[in-house]
C-alpha cells in the first residue's frame, strides 16, 4: 500500500489524543524500550549540533522499529523562556519504510516533556 497522506499534528492535538488513554501511552512507551533492549529496533546514536550563538543545541534522533521509521528533532533553547516559548521544542517526522515518503509531522514538545 502506497501512503499518500501526510498527517500534521500540533501539540494540542497530540495532548488531546494522549490524555484519552494514559495507561496505554505508558504501556506503548514501555514496549518501545523493551524492543530496543531486545535489539528489535535500530536506534543509532543521536547527532548533537551545538548552536552556541543561542546558548543551545539541536539533537537529531533517527530510529526504526518494524514498520515505523522516524526522526525526532529536539532543541534546547534556554532563551525561549524570555519569549514565552518552550525551552525544549521538539518535532517527530514519520516515514513510510518502503517508499520513504513522509507520513506525519508531529509536534513533540508535549511528548518530550511527558516522557
Amino acid at each position: 500500500k502506497i501512503v499518500t497522506v501526510m498527517w500534521i499534528l500540533n501539540d494540542a492535538t497530540v495532548k488531546a489524543m494522549l490524555v484519552r488513554d494514559v495507561a496505554r501511552v505508558v504501556k506503548v512507551n514501555a514496549e518501545a524500550f523493551q524492543q530496543v533492549e531486545r535489539g528489535e529496533a535500530d536506534v543509532p546514536d543521536r547527532i548533537l549540533l551545538p548552536v552556541t550563538d543561542q546558548d543551545g543545541m539541536t539533537l537529531f534522533k533517527p530510529a526504526r522499529c518494524g514498520p515505523a521509521l522516524g526522526l525526532k528533532v529536539v532543541s534546547v533553547r534556554p532563551k525561549n523562556a524570555q519569549r514565552n516559548l518552550p525551552t525544549v521544542p521538539g518535532t517527530i517526522m514519520l516515514f513510510d519504510v518502503e517508499t520513504a515518503v513522509p507520513t506525519a509531522v508531529v509536534a513533540a514538545t508535549f511528548l518530550t516533556a511527558l516522557r
